[in-house]
Order: C-alpha cells, then sequence, then structure tokens
C-alpha cells in the first residue's frame, strides 16, 4: 500500500525529467546520436566543432571557412552554439576534419 502512494510523486519527477530533456536537447537530436558514437557528451561535441569554425579551420579544401559562414547567418558559429538550435549540414561535414 505504502508503494501506491509514492506513485503520483514518482510520475510527476518523470514527467518533470523529460520536460527538461526535451525543453533543453530537443534541437540537439544530431549532436546526441553523434555522442553514442563518438562517446562524448553531445554539448561537448557542438561546441568543439564551432570552435574548429571559429578557427577558420579548412572544411573544404581550397576553401576557408569564413568564406562560406559568409552565406550564413551573421553570428551562425554563436547561433550554433545554442542547444536550442539544430545543427546543420556544415556542422555535420565538418565533423570529419
Amino acid at each position: 500500500m505504502q508503494i501506491f502512494m509514492q506513485i503520483p510523486y514518482l510520475l510527476y519527477y518523470i514527467f518533470q525529467s523529460s520536460l527538461y530533456i526535451y525543453k533543453h536537447y530537443k534541437m540537439s537530436c544530431l549532436f546526441n546520436s553523434l555522442s553514442y558514437f563518438i562517446n562524448d557528451d553531445s554539448f561537448k561535441i557542438r561546441q568543439t566543432i564551432c570552435d574548429y569554425l571559429e578557427q577558420n579551420k579548412q572544411i573544404i579544401d581550397g576553401v576557408e571557412t569564413k568564406e562560406i559562414l559568409i552565406y550564413e547567418n551573421t553570428n551562425y558559429v554563436q547561433h550554433m552554439r545554442n542547444i536550442c538550435t539544430w545543427g546543420t549540414q556544415l556542422l555535420l561535414s565538418n565533423l570529419q576534419k
């Protein structure tokens, strides 16, 4: 009988935890998937890729990264650092470097 009294609290905790995960990681599905294979935190993966872009390292042979970023959002790297932003092909192609 005692255990049945705990069920509403347990359900509330599960709901709150799920809501937190949805709210904070819903746009990080690319990085969450990568973290499964890379065995690292999805936030850290996102930040590492953004650092790489920010340092203007090459992602396409013969083309500087800043030349590619001109065609994106003016604050592309800062925007991508946000965990509520979808990952893009540009970030994914950067991963292989």
